[in-house]
């Protein structure tokens, strides 16, 4: 089983907010999440977006107290407020439309208040993250991050679809420049292409190796990391995807569960994906194979997207991260410790030091990251996976110092819990015996959710792998999501 991260070392908040609706002046929860310096909101993780905030240098956010008067532009001119602003709001003013839009916003606690607030300032101070909404929203494993993502962009490009029949013979789109977050023509140094599916690629020493197959997003035509997005390609995917779901039907012999994988299945199916991960293993086990003595690390197999810490700074596929800040990586060194020490490094010297070596050069080489003014947790921006595999599998991910947002049951429906951050370790109690998350199931490298309760603690035994959305606690006690994201639930529990 291969455990990737596309971000390896922390990411920006995202959680549940109550919103003020624009047009109803209705309180309504929603689930936000950044992507670059758009916060996008949907009714649940992992549904259709039902809009976005856009952040930029003219963007002002600022706590707002409890029954305070409504901004001007925070509702419709026709729409009043229904409730008074409740208690830890916070108010995001920022260009919409024509003109500008007071997003007003209210949070559980004042100190998840303050984490937003200081999340949104430190985008607004900073100029490189400052692109158009539609990069930001151009973002394929955001769009695909698990099934609900998978039907939603099949459905949302059916009308792009049906124009399909209508291009052929169009000559193709030319490409279109990849300046990406702010920086005007970006290009990775030294980064090559990702070749297509079944190409191989040599060494300095001349030993040939199958090469990283195209990621998700490439195959689906969405362009990934410094390409321009393949229109036609795009259109072919949703006719196929679109086709996928419409065929798909219900084995009443099945669990809902096992149902709702097998659709899962065949979307990825017919998006191109299917494939991937067979091809992505034959490489790593190449690269193995070509591990100098005593090397473990972190892979690079993709290359990072333009604009990103580690597009700029050099790296690129078939590098291996084998140290960093004088720690060499081995079977018990996770990606957390590597995002932490990452944000250590920048904390207290603005500078964080990796060493590299690279499969096709056959050379090593030190790499120092500067930190982004006042951006001490940015993002390196790579995907990668720990090599050598077996290490990987001698060495099953920790949850120690991990929590997961918990829903108490009552009757039918799940509440969002006060506490609402508790440890994924630990035994069964009074206390929490009544604690649900929402589960997920992998399916191959891709985590699938059903909107599925199950208890985090009221369990003997789990009868198959079940995961979990997980978190750290950052200063403050606000949450900030783990380096992997989703976290295994312990096969066994016991009750204290």
């Amino acid at each position: 089983v291969l455990r990737f991260s596309a971000e390896m070392a922390g990411v920006l908040p995202q959680g549940w907010l109550t919103k003020l609706g624009y047009k109803s002046g209705k309180w309504q929860k929603r689930y936000f999440m950044f992507n670059g310096n758009v916060i996008s909101y949907s009714s649940a993780a992992g549904a259709a977006e039902k809009g976005n905030i856009v952040i930029d240098a003219g963007t002002k956010c600022e706590s707002v107290a409890a029954g305070s008067p409504l901004s001007s532009d925070a509702l419709v001119p026709s729409t009043k407020e229904k409730s008074p602003i409740p208690e830890f709001a916070f108010q995001i003013t920022t260009g919409y439309k024509s003109g500008k839009r007071t997003f007003i916003l209210a949070a559980d606690s004042s100190i998840e208040r303050d984490g937003w607030i200081e999340a949104v300032n430190k985008v607004i101070a900073n100029p490189s993250l400052h692109v158009a909404p539609v990069a930001a929203a151009a973002s394929p494993m955001s769009a695909f991050g698990g099934l609900a993502g998978a039907m939603q962009m099949a459905k949302a490009a059916q009308p792009l679809a049906a124009m399909a029949g209508q291009m052929v013979g169009v000559p193709s789109l030319p490409s279109m420049p990849s300046a990406g977050f702010g920086v005007p023509g970006a290009a990775s140094k030294g980064a090559e292409p990702a070749p297509a599916a079944g190409a191989t690629v040599k060494t300095a020493s001349g030993k040939v190796i199958p090469a990283f197959p195209p990621s998700n997003a490439q195959a689906m035509g969405l362009g990934g990391a410094g390409g321009a997005p393949n229109m036609m390609a795009m259109l072919s995917t949703a006719t196929s995807m679109m086709g996928a779901l419409k065929a798909h039907q219900n084995n009443p012999m099945l669990s809902a569960q096992d149902n709702a994988l097998g659709l899962a299945q065949a979307v990825q199916g017919a998006a191109g994906m299917t494939g991937r991960d067979q091809q992505l293993q034959e490489t790593l086990r190449a690269l193995e194979a070509l591990l100098p003595p005593g090397y473990c690390g972190f892979v690079i197999t993709d290359n990072p997207g333009p604009g990103t810490l580690g597009q700029l700074n050099g790296l690129k596929m078939y590098d291996l991260i084998y140290e960093f800040e004088g720690t060499r990586v081995d079977a018990t060194v996770t990606q957390q410790a590597f995002g932490a020490a990452k944000n250590t490094a920048f904390q207290t010297k603005g500078v964080f030091v990796i060493q590299v070596y690279n499969f096709l050069s056959e050379q090593s080489r030190e790499v120092s990251i500067a930190m982004p003014a006042g951006l001490p947790n940015a993002i390196l921006g790579i995907a990668s996976t720990m090599l050598p595999v077996s290490a990987e599998a001698a060495a099953p991910m920790s949850t120690a110092g991990l929590v997961a947002k918990g829903w108490i049951k009552s009757g039918m429906a799940y509440i969002s819990a006060g506490a609402n951050a508790y440890p994924i370790d630990g035994p069964c109690t009074a206390e929490n015996e009544n604690v649900y998350v929402q589960v997920f199931r992998k399916s191959g490298s891709m985590m699938m959710g059903t909107g599925e309760y199950h208890p985090l603690y009221n369990y003997t035994q789990l009868s198959e792998p079940l995961y979990v959305e997980s978190w750290q606690v950052m200063g403050g006690g606000m949450l900030m999501q783990s380096g992997n994201k989703h976290a295994p639930l312990p096969l066994t529990r016991t009750r204290a």
